[in-house]
Parts: C-alpha cells; sequence; structure tokens
C-alpha cells in the first residue's frame, strides 16, 4: 500500500512502480481522492511522447532491456 498526494511527482511514482506496485491510492487530508495507475500513467507518457519527438528514443539508448533471449 503505497499512498501518495497529489502534489507527488511524476518521478518518484516510478520509483514506486518500479518496485512492483501497479497502482497508488492518492490521499488529501486523509482521504483517498483517486488513483494513480502504471497504466494512466504510461497512457499519459504516450500521449506526451506523440506531441514531443525528442522524447521517442530508443530501448536500446535506455538500457531497459532486462534480458536477451537467444
Amino acid at each position: 500500500f503505497w499512498p501518495v498526494q497529489k502534489s507527488t511527482g511524476i518521478y518518484s511514482i516510478f520509483e514506486i512502480f518500479s518496485r512492483g506496485v501497479h497502482r497508488c491510492p492518492v490521499v488529501e487530508e486523509g482521504q483517498v481522492v483517486g488513483v494513480c495507475s502504471q497504466s494512466s500513467l504510461v497512457s499519459y507518457l504516450a500521449a506526451r511522447i506523440a506531441k514531443e519527438p525528442l522524447l521517442d528514443v530508443a530501448l536500446s539508448e535506455l538500457n531497459i532491456i532486462t534480458k536477451q533471449v537467444e
């Protein structure tokens, strides 16, 4: 259970998601006001990349491929 605030930055959310968490409750004044999910963040980034091609970086440049298949 990883609650976050509305003011939590995207980098912090990515750190949480990198631990295997797929969604976080968004809390305001002790009450859950929504949910931030991996899929909603990926959708946001996909839309953003479509508008800013400079963000469209090859997987090889990101070094995020975890295992090569032989």
